[in-house]
């Protein structure tokens, strides 16, 4: 059901799954690992749609579907990026530390904080110049002092 109640409000979901097929396919094969217990060493995985009942699955060809969980509220397509973090959270959290090392989680991690960090320098560099400048001056002047 949607947000009314009423069936076909979900919403479409079309650039949702796009998104995560293209750019969170290590979350996507995790999902399958975790929420339908697919062998680990199966990686094709496709998602093919998201409805009021949850993310639909090709599972090497196979339909499959993993209905929301019973954490996440999904009324609609305006949900489903907090339902597929805390999905994403929950299957690597259980799959452990193992699996994580395996998948490349942690560089993947890495990447994505650093990406972020960058961003932010970028966006704020009027601050972020200044400061690294004024940093530097300071140690230079601890350095000369010390001697």
């Amino acid at each position: 059901m949607g947000r009314d109640g009423d069936p076909g409000t979900f919403g479409d979901a079309s650039r949702a799954v796009k998104h995560m097929n293209d750019d969170h396919i290590d979350s996507l094969v995790a999902w399958a690992h975790y929420y339908l217990n697919v062998p680990a060493h199966i990686t094709d995985v496709a998602l093919v749609d998201c409805t009021e009942e949850g993310f639909h699955f090709m599972v090497e060809g196979v339909w499959r579907m993993i209905p929301y969980p019973a954490e996440c509220k999904c009324d609609s397509a305006r949900d489903l990026r907090k339902v597929a973090i805390y999905m994403h959270n929950e299957a690597f959290a259980k799959l452990g530390l193992a699996y994580r090392l395996r998948s490349g989680y942690y560089k993947r991690a890495a990447l994505m904080g650093s990406s972020f960090v960058l961003r932010k320098v970028q966006r704020n560099r009027h601050v972020v110049i200044p400061a690294v400048a004024l940093s530097a001056l300071a140690i230079a002047y601890y350095r000369r002092r010390r001697r």
